[in-house]
């Protein structure tokens, strides 16, 4: 019958929910007729506590359910922060090394300009030195020729070498701004890699 059915479901919800022996589980054919309707309201009152349990079962579940989605959440962009801050150690490693392969390579430069400038300035010693024994010594024709010659070469190994320190400097320069450029890339790097330890 229909009343048995809802005793039992009645028994079987309580069970799961560990409630107490609820009120109204009589069966109404072995209740007195004047007590039917005491009988009617607990059942009532029963189907109400068990709506109420349900619903507060319904709301923690869906609390959690809630709760392991933002974990599952927080999950994934932990995973992706960590993927991202590794990405950027490796290419601040990669800035790294090269920042120190501009260094070497500026030192370098800057040593061969020294080298170029020394080199000059013993050209212009020589250059000097040159033109006071040809002052202080009587010139024929041909000796004339000889140091015009002389001059000539004098001159252009002279351009040639401040050409050189010119094409030195420009280098230089270049690898300046280059290592300039680095430089702030690998601090730009280091403040993101804080703030994704942050």
């Amino acid at each position: 019958t229909s009343e048995e059915c809802y005793l039992n479901l009645a028994r079987s919800i309580s069970s799961r929910l560990d409630l107490d022996r609820l009120p109204g589980q009589r069966s109404l054919i072995q209740v007195p007729k004047i007590e039917r309707e005491t009988v009617k309201k607990e059942r009532q009152n029963t189907i109400e506590l068990l709506s109420q349990r349900i619903e507060i079962l319904k709301n923690q579940l869906q609390h959690k359910e809630n709760l392991l989605s933002e974990y599952e959440r927080d999950m994934s962009r932990l995973k992706q922060a960590e993927a991202l801050a590794d990405a950027k150690g490796e290419q601040l490693d990669q800035f790294i090394n090269e920042l120190r392969s501009k260094e070497t390579e500026i030192q370098l430069l800057r040593q061969s300009l020294d080298r170029t400038r020394e080199a000059l300035l013993n050209e212009q010693r020589s250059v000097a030195t040159f033109k006071k024994s040809r002052n202080s010594t009587p010139t024929s024709n041909f000796s004339s020729i000889k140091e015009q010659r002389q001059r000539k070469a004098i001159q252009e190994k002279l351009k040639r070498k401040d050409y050189e320190i010119d094409t030195l400097k420009n280098q230089l320069e270049e690898r300046d701004k280059k290592l300039q450029l680095l430089s702030d890339q690998t601090m730009k790097m280091r403040i993101q890699m804080v703030m994704f330890k942050v």
